[in-house]
């Protein structure tokens, strides 16, 4: 392999999917038994997929949407403690977890995990997979895996130090935006599980949700309503029915917080290399007030023309604004919300979010109940 033009490629101003992609292909045409590499996030014990590439013929057999919690005894917690690659010559020799038992079904044989380290600290680990038994143990091919794995890691370290001012000046905005905003902060933090949890959900039917996708949402989707920052006291604050002109005043906040993006943007001088997260935070602050079926604001958009990152947070903050006690209105039960979500589905909302919603509602009264800022504990019915 040409180690300088994976290197060059590693260091392009690109998309990090788009170089992982490239790097992979590359890859493959000197080492044909390679079917994946996959690079995770790991946070406080929990190791989340942030982007994987498979060899065609095996994407639609590997889903890897779920989280994986460590146990303290696992090979993987040992790797991260140690910040030492791992080998494993045959995956049928290792415990059979569920993700193993996947691995192994899709045709993987043995594997290479390599820690990604920052200051000291593990925050991701690159994984390797082959379909051939011991096809990491000659010395010549450790050194091209090793070689790209180091390159892999540095461009997921560049990916979180490039965002960490931009989500630090989000943060700041947030929170001067919550200042102001009724909602409570517990609502932002189940507007992002909820939002994770819908797109898990709706991710082994919709293509268009990668774990990238699911990365974004739950941390995006707090920002949504961060437009009624620049909404007046009285319209904002009013208990009141709204009049035609409160409404109206009420209805620009989506096109607010999206100006305040681009303030925030124009502030941290953001590199092309974000573009992905920031047209996806807009999408989100501009339209999860639209409707299904075109009714909504505010730019009146229909169907699938919705993004779907909108579509799921619309969801989200509607299922959690109805369980709600609010100064006008007492909180809806939770049979009254089933009621609503199917009375509106295809007018109000995409029908599918609804359906995963109403199928896995215990879930979502589960977050509700773990991060719930009244005393009232939810139970769940499923006579919907």
């Amino acid at each position: 392999m040409d180690y300088n033009y994976l290197y060059m490629t590693s260091q392009s101003k690109e998309e990090f999917s788009i170089r992982l992609k490239e790097m992979f292909s590359y890859t493959r045409f000197f080492h044909s038994q390679l079917g994946r590499l996959s690079v995770a996030a790991f946070n406080k014990g929990v190791l989340s997929t942030y982007h994987s590439e498979f060899e065609e013929s095996l994407i639609s057999n590997v889903i890897e949407f779920k989280p994986i919690r460590l146990l303290l005894s696992s090979s993987l917690s040992e790797l991260i403690n140690n910040k030492k690659i791992r080998f494993v010559d045959d995956l049928n020799d290792m415990p059979k977890t569920q993700h193993i038992r996947m691995l192994t079904d899709a045709g993987f044989m043995s594997s290479l995990s390599f820690p990604i380290v920052d200051n000291d600290k593990v925050v991701g680990v690159v994984f390797f997979n082959a379909k051939q038994k011991s096809y990491f143990s000659s010395e010549k091919i450790k050194s091209d895996f090793i070689f790209l794995a180091s390159l892999v890691s540095s461009m997921f370290v560049q990916v979180i130090y490039e965002r960490k001012s931009y989500q630090q000046l989000l943060d700041v905005a947030l929170k001067i935006g919550h200042h102001r905003d009724p909602e409570t902060s517990q609502h932002l933090k189940r507007m992002g599980m909820y939002s994770e949890l819908l797109a898990r959900l709706l991710a082994e039917d919709i293509p268009e949700i990668t774990t990238e996708f699911i990365h974004r949402i739950k941390f995006y989707a707090p920002f949504h309503d961060i437009g009624k920052y620049r909404i007046p006291d009285a319209v904002l604050f009013s208990n009141a029915v709204f009049s035609d002109k409160e409404r109206s005043i009420m209805n620009m906040h989506p096109i607010y917080g999206e100006e305040i993006i681009d303030n925030v943007i124009a502030i941290s001088k953001i590199k092309n290399g974000q573009s992905e997260d920031i047209m996806f935070l807009k999408n989100i602050i501009r339209s999860h007030h639209e409707a299904f079926d075109g009714s909504g604001y505010p730019d009146g958009l229909v169907g699938q023309a919705i993004p779907l990152e909108s579509r799921i947070v619309t969801v989200a903050d509607v299922f959690d604004a109805l369980l709600s006690k609010r100064a006008y209105k007492d909180s809806w039960s939770l049979t009254e919300v089933k009621k609503f979500f199917i009375r509106n589905s295809k007018k109000l909302f995409d029908p599918v979010c609804v359906e995963k919603l109403l199928c896995n509602i215990d879930k979502f009264v589960e977050i509700r109940n773990d991060f719930d800022d009244s005393r009232e504990m939810l139970t769940s019915n499923r006579s919907f």
